[in-house]
């Protein structure tokens, strides 16, 4: 999740280089974008467009004075994609003609946090730390569409049974649409970081955090085909997976400017 932000002071001394009482801010990671140069210039092709990547998350602060601070964050997750394999054509008398199966998947993750920071130090060199609670929702549906048709003429349809690696299989009965239960986590965080001003209002910084999540999901239902006597469709409902996590992290190595003014 990358960090970085953006204020609007109001008042305050010309002299000082710090945020104030008042300050609003908003922001984004620059790390992803050094990366993305380095690759860039050593002609990598790992590059991820950062802007969009949903681990990135929306960061604002406002200073209740030049020590303190209200932390907060939101992330809006909206994710979507098509897959589709090439199979044999069941039936055919000519095995170069193929039908073609496809896989249609969105993804939703948001999430929302709120905390409180404390600072301290010299006028260039500002250290920090606190805690944060944050909420997250996420949901997850599919559906499949197959270029061999299930049914009395062609009980076992040959189709894709695996997108990420394009395997087929054969069978009576497979799986048409699916939707997740509703995700749902909250956890607490602490994080410790440095903030260096290179001048007035303007500063480049880096975090680190150690955080306790815990995460529940609700019963999904999956729709389903099979052919016995005749073709039936039916629905199955399966519990999504939960427990809780306890690490430490480094906001996808953030490494944020922050500009005041």
């Amino acid at each position: 999740m990358g960090i970085g932000s953006w204020s609007f002071a109001q008042g305050g001394s010309e002299e000082s280089m710090l945020p104030e009482s008042g300050t609003i801010g908003l922001g984004y990671n620059v790390g992803s974008l050094l990366r993305t140069a380095g690759n860039l210039f050593y002609g990598s092709s790992t590059n991820n467009n950062h802007f969009v990547n949903n681990d990135n998350a929306i960061f604002a602060k406002y200073y209740l004075s030049e020590s303190m601070a209200i932390r907060a964050q939101v992330r809006i997750g909206v994710g979507s994609g098509n897959f589709s394999h090439w199979v044999a054509q069941d039936g055919g008398t000519n095995p170069w003609v193929q039908v073609e199966d496809q896989f249609s998947q969105n993804t939703q993750n948001h999430s929302i946090g709120l905390g409180l920071e404390f600072r301290r130090g010299s006028e260039r060199l500002q250290g920090y730390y606190g805690g944060s609670a944050i909420f997250g929702f996420s949901q997850d549906k599919g559906e499949y569409t197959y270029g061999n048709a299930m049914n009395r003429a062609n009980g076992n349809p040959t189709y894709t049974n695996n997108f990420n690696n394009g395997s087929t299989t054969s069978g009576s009965d497979r799986v048409t649409s699916y939707t997740s239960g509703n995700g749902m986590s909250i956890g607490a965080r602490g994080f410790i970081g440095s903030e260096f001003f290179l001048k007035k209002y303007l500063a480049i910084g880096a975090e680190f955090g150690w955080g306790a999540y815990y995460n529940t999901g609700m019963t999904g239902t999956e729709t389903r085909e099979r052919f016995t006597t005749e073709l039936e469709t039916y629905s199955v409902e399966f519990e999504r997976n939960g427990g809780l996590t306890i690490d430490t992290d480094s906001f996808d190595g953030a490494v944020f400017l922050i500009a005041y003014f």
